[in-house]
């Protein structure tokens, strides 16, 4: 069973409870085990926008390079991207499904940790970061 995990199931039978082990159920992303308290390094955070509706909120988030700075000093790689670039389109299904701008994380294998609504402020981005990527 290379790359699956063996999870608790718990149902409720007969007003009682039954513990089962269910092994077909594969993790979201092999390369970062969910229940490790590990740093995931080689982490990415990204931001995916339409830069032509970026609003003050956004840009103060995005222009606070003491932020960005800090969260490569922590081992975490970023990136801004519009939408429409070449380059966002790997993130852009992920970024579409939770509304621009999004916050989407990525494991060191590029696969999405979390993907959501890009937070009002930089500690709300802190909050996502410190809980997928465990800083």
């Amino acid at each position: 069973m290379k790359g699956r995990s063996l999870l608790p199931a718990f149902c409720l039978v007969g007003g009682g409870l039954i513990l089962a082990i269910a092994p077909w159920i594969d993790r979201m992303s092999p390369s970062v085990d969910p229940f490790s308290t590990q740093p995931v390094e080689g982490a990415w955070v990204v931001v995916v926008e339409e830069t032509s509706e970026r609003n003050p909120a956004v840009a103060r988030v995005m222009a606070d390079g003491e932020y960005w700075r800090g969260l490569e000093k922590r081992g975490v790689q970023w990136r801004f991207y519009d939408i429409d670039s070449a380059d966002a389109k790997s993130y852009a299904a992920a970024a579409k499904r939770e509304g621009l701008p999004a916050l989407v994380i990525l494991g060191p294998d590029g696969k999405v940790l979390e993907a959501t609504g890009l937070p009002a402020t930089v500690d709300g981005i802190d909050e996502i970061v410190r809980r997928e990527v465990r800083l």
